[in-house]
């Protein structure tokens, strides 16, 4: 009998079981919230205009996985959606304040956890582990 296929649950193929106490380092933003942020406050401090499109090309998103990431990023008040005053068909993504405090808050947060990881493992194992992360990322992307 041939070994289970691997799923996104788990590599044997069988659903993890879910762990208790579970949580989330990162609370306020989703991986794709903060990568759009961050793309966006690049561009502000470079002067340059994102439109959705443009943002689509950087983070490799679907056209309407970007389009639920931007609406909630305004919902919360974090980004505007305001159509160029150069070329009205075009629809220009600016970051607001709020938008730039809660990308560097949850940055910042991230920065601590990772400062932690390396005081708890040291500096040698914590570079082991990334060359060997950045490794698999590498291999994974080859194959897809």
């Amino acid at each position: 009998m041939p070994p289970p296929r691997a799923t996104a649950c788990s590599p044997r193929g069988s659903p993890s079981p879910p762990r208790s106490g579970t949580k989330r380092l990162v609370a306020t933003l989703t991986y794709n919230e903060a990568h759009v942020l961050g793309i966006l406050l690049r561009a502000e401090d470079t002067g340059r205009a994102c439109t959705a499109t443009t943002l689509i090309a950087q983070t490799r998103l679907l056209k309407s996985q970007m389009n639920k990431v931007l609406t909630t990023l305004e919902g919360k008040g974090f980004l505007l959606r305001m159509r160029s005053e150069a070329d009205k068909r075009v629809i220009l993504i600016h970051l607001t304040e709020a938008g730039k405090a809660a990308y560097l808050a949850e940055h910042e947060h991230i920065a601590a956890i990772l400062n932690q990881l390396i005081d708890t493992l040291g500096e040698d194992k914590t570079r082991a582990l990334t060359d060997g992360i950045n490794e698999a990322v590498s291999a994974l992307e080859h194959l897809v």
